[in-house]
């Protein structure tokens, strides 16, 4: 019958001259091999955040994509654009699609907007435009 070893560590609580509390693997008398506590970075400057799917719980699956480096060449106005919401989609060349369904998919739910030629929009959760076929 096989057994584990059983491991052990000597752990050491020493307080700081602030009074601060830290627990080492070394005894207090050592100075952590010379180094020097630094502190904490700054918070970052808070930005008023767009609205978007990173706000939402991830689903089990789903795959986040980062923004491109490079902005995507330019889309014919009054074509639908990522980002866009449903009344810029309705009011561009498109106009009112031909059939709406929603589905709930892996990658979460989406509103799929279809028209003519085969062309589609897909909406996510806030209503903003994730993927559009040409």
């Amino acid at each position: 019958m096989a057994v584990a070893p059983l491991a052990s560590a000597e752990i050491f609580k020493c307080v700081g001259d602030t009074g601060r509390i830290t627990y080492q693997n070394f005894p207090c008398s050592v100075d952590s091999i010379g180094s020097h506590q630094t502190a904490a970075p700054p918070p970052p400057q808070a930005a008023e955040p767009e609205p978007t799917d990173a706000h939402l719980p991830l689903q089990r699956g789903q795959i986040l994509s980062a923004r491109p480096a490079t902005p995507p060449p330019p889309v014919p106005a009054g074509e639908p654009q990522i980002g866009m919401t449903r009344d810029q989609v309705r009011a561009g060349n498109w106009g009112a699609p031909t059939d709406i369904s929603e589905s709930e998919e892996p990658e979460g739910w989406r509103e799929t907007w279809s028209y003519s030629n085969n062309r589609s929009v897909q909406f996510n959760r806030l209503g903003h435009v994730q993927a559009v076929q040409r």
